[in-house]
């Protein structure tokens, strides 16, 4: 199953004063068995959060570039555009995530279940992405998935003609009662970023 994994990090001043120092990846990545492309981008929040995101055809091979020593370069790349430790994690989602990565404004939602519930949250969130689908400023598919890392955690990704759209669709409530169920069985972050291919 295809993977999509997400980086974020406090971003460094060299990111922050030139992003397009980053458009390029490593050779080394670029042609790694499995990779199918990437973007960078800031949250538009404050723009001081860079995330990373890349596409793999699966775990397997994600996990074989992470333990191949010619991972160092694109590592070093990395480095150099954060300020802070990152994390990271991966979504296991067999939806095509271009046409949400490639909208102006991205929004990346974790929840994390509280006592366990991994099963009704994915249901839940489920329902969320199919209301969503439905609102006035979105870019479909929505994509969704539990993290490889931890099945306890579920990320969405949405796309919006800007963040102003999600949040008049929120404010709207239309979907405040699926949300509410979710939010009474776990935590969440969401944020938006505008990311740019990576060449």
């Amino acid at each position: 199953m295809p993977i999509v994994q997400i980086s974020s990090a406090p971003a460094s001043d060299l990111l922050i004063s030139s992003p397009e120092t980053f458009q390029t990846v490593p050779a080394s990545l670029k042609n790694a068995a499995g990779y199918k492309g990437g973007y960078y981008g800031l949250g538009l929040e404050d723009g001081k959060v860079a995330h990373w995101v890349a596409i793999w055809e699966s775990d397997e091979l994600r996990q074989k570039f992470g333990a191949d020593p010619a991972s160092a370069e694109a590592i070093e790349q990395l480095k150099k555009g954060i300020a802070g430790p990152p994390t990271r994690i991966g979504i296991n989602s067999s939806t095509d995530p271009t046409a949400a990565l490639t909208s102006p404004a991205v929004e990346i939602a974790t929840f994390t279940a509280k006592g366990g519930e991994s099963d009704k949250l994915l249901s839940l969130v489920g329902e969320l992405a199919k209301g969503l689908e439905a609102s006035a400023g979105i870019h479909k598919p929505i994509v969704y998935g539990p993290t490889v890392e931890d099945a306890n955690k579920v990320v969405l990704l949405a796309g919006w003609d800007s963040a102003e759209a999600h949040q008049a669709v929120v404010k709207g409530g239309s979907l405040s009662g699926v949300f509410g169920q979710i939010t009474a069985i776990a935590d969440f972050t969401v944020g938006h970023s505008a990311l740019k291919a990576t060449a």
